[in-house]
Formats: structure tokens, sequence, C-alpha cells
């Protein structure tokens, strides 16, 4: 989260005592403090993802730091988080997809066992046991996908879409990340790219009928 607003520009002040708050976060250096839009970090609480978040929107918003590379590396860094929550909607989505299907042929089979009258009902009861416990497992990936995907701001829930949407987005941040001058941030977020085109083509080999 605070590597983020670094990226960008921001300052950390950590709080002095024991308190709550951790510190806080400013988008201008210590002698414009004044000026800074700021950010508290608490010490504690549940809600990191939520805090993550605001500071990222915080970052984006900000009237002080939207020009020049900080600013330009900030922006790529969020487009890339977004293709990481797309990506893990994708295949949250995916994992669905396919204990239902191991689930349905399970079902299947239960059924052929039944209508064959034969003294298959141990393992019609094995197989059932089975297919609830993947019912179940599908349910957990679609509650997943569900929280990813409202984070990553899209209401889209197919995965061949989202996994297109990540691709388009991280070929537009790789584009911008070429006319910049070498750094250790460049390096890291070309790294995030190579990452994040490997994972998108991991997950289209995932997709029904592939």
């Amino acid at each position: 989260m605070l590597a983020k607003a670094r990226m960008a520009g921001w300052w950390y002040r950590k709080a002095g005592g024991s308190g709550h708050i951790h510190g806080t976060a400013y988008c201008q250096p210590p002698e414009n403090r004044s000026d800074a839009c700021k950010y508290p970090v608490f010490s504690s609480g549940g809600s990191g993802e939520t805090a993550a978040s605001e500071l990222e929107r915080k970052v984006r918003r900000c009237p002080h730091n939207q020009t020049g590379s900080v600013g330009t590396l900030a922006e790529a860094s969020v487009r890339l988080d977004k293709v990481d929550r797309l990506c893990q909607g994708a295949e949250a989505l995916l994992d669905r997809y396919a204990y239902d299907q191991r689930a349905m042929s399970l079902l299947d089979r239960a059924q052929e066992l039944i209508e064959q009258a034969g003294d298959g009902a141990d393992e019609v009861e094995s197989l059932l046991g089975v297919a609830v416990e993947l019912e179940h497992e599908a349910d957990a990936a679609a509650d997943e996908a569900e929280r990813v995907l409202t984070l990553a701001g899209t209401e889209m829930r197919d995965a061949a879409g989202l996994l297109d949407v990540a691709e388009e987005t991280t070929r537009q941040v790789k584009a911008t990340l070429r006319d910049e001058r070498p750094s250790t941030d460049v390096r890291n977020l070309r790294e995030r790219v190579r990452q994040s085109q490997a994972k998108i083509r991991s997950l289209r080999s995932r997709l029904p009928g592939k």
C-alpha cells in the first residue's frame, strides 16, 4: 500500500507513541505538508484491503502528483493491481466451473448405479458425498469471484471476457512503460507485466473448449 504511494512521490511520517495511528502519508515533502493531501495509516484493524483501496484512490485523485514519471508509474501500478484482481476473479470462476462439472459427472454416475438396481449402494453414497463437497467448493469459488471482482470495479462475470480486459490492460501498461527511463520501479513494473501475461496465458488454457 505505502510502496505505491511512495512511487507516486508521497511521503510517510511515522507517528510517535503507541496510539492507534501508525503514521500519516502526505503527497508533498515535509516543507510543504500544510498544503498536502494526507492519509492516516492505522496500527491495527481488519480492513487492510479497504484501506489500501482508499489510499490508491487518494493517490490517483491527488491534484499535486498527477504529472511526470511518478504519476505514470503509480497509474501503471494501480492498473496492474486491477489486472491481478481480474485474473483472480477469472480463476475463481474457472474453479467454480470445474467443480460444477466434476459434481455433475459424479451425480450422473450415481444415477446410473441407481437405475441398474445393483449392489452399488455404498458406491452411490460415496459418489453423492463427494458431489456435495464439490458443490460446496463451487459455491466458495463463486463467492471469492464476487468479492474480488467487486473490488476490481467490474460487473463482468465471464472468465473469457475478464481475461480479454486483463490482457488489453496489460498491453497498455507495457506500452506506457516502454518510454520510461530505466529504474528499479520500472523494472519491477515490467516484471509484473511479464507475470500478468504468463498468468493470463495459463488461465486461458483452462477456458471451456480449449
